[in-house]
């Protein structure tokens, strides 16, 4: 599914002119029915084998996320995939449904006790021999910043003390 669908009218008469507004009236009918089809569309999507949840840009502001017109990487609606799939781009006949092919993959939030990544930092400035029980993806560049001395300036994430040396 493409990321967004722009529709540009291709309207040259003035707001004025009659078929301008028979223009803009037609281009306002389109925007509105492809809304309607985007939403059924999801919406059949989410009952799917191997989707557990879907989010109208309507929610992305609760989850942290700017909307499509704010950023051209944003899609009209976000799928997750249900725990044991993933999501891709081809289509792979019998194994489009079923486990994943993959030991890392995108499509989940950090929701699922199972859904967590490996993360190992050898090297000077690194504690030796220490196991920390989790650590968030975004605190993985404050900490690696750290031990280069670097500045990174205001991010989101922490550095993860107890890692370094």
């Amino acid at each position: 599914m493409r990321a967004t669908w722009p529709i540009v009218p291709r309207v040259t008469t003035p707001a004025t002119d009659h078929f301008g507004k028979i223009y803009a009236s037609i281009f306002a009918d389109i925007c509105h029915r492809r809304t309607e089809a985007l939403g059924q569309l999801a919406r059949e999507i989410e009952q799917m084998e191997g989707v557990s949840a879907m989010w109208p840009t309507g929610d992305y502001a609760a989850l942290g996320l700017p909307a499509p017109a704010d950023h051209s990487q944003v899609a009209d609606v976000m799928f997750e995939a249900a725990p044991g799939y993933s999501s891709g781009d081809a289509d792979a006949a019998e194994d489009e449904h079923g486990a994943p092919k993959y030991l890392g993959t995108h499509g989940q939030r950090p929701v699922y006790a199972d859904n967590a990544a490996f993360f190992l930092a050898p090297g000077a400035g690194i504690a030796r021999g220490r196991g920390i029980e989790q650590i968030r993806s975004r605190d993985v560049a404050p900490t690696v910043a750290r031990v280069l001395g670097l500045a990174l300036g205001a991010v989101e994430g922490n550095v993860v003390e107890e890692a370094l040396g």
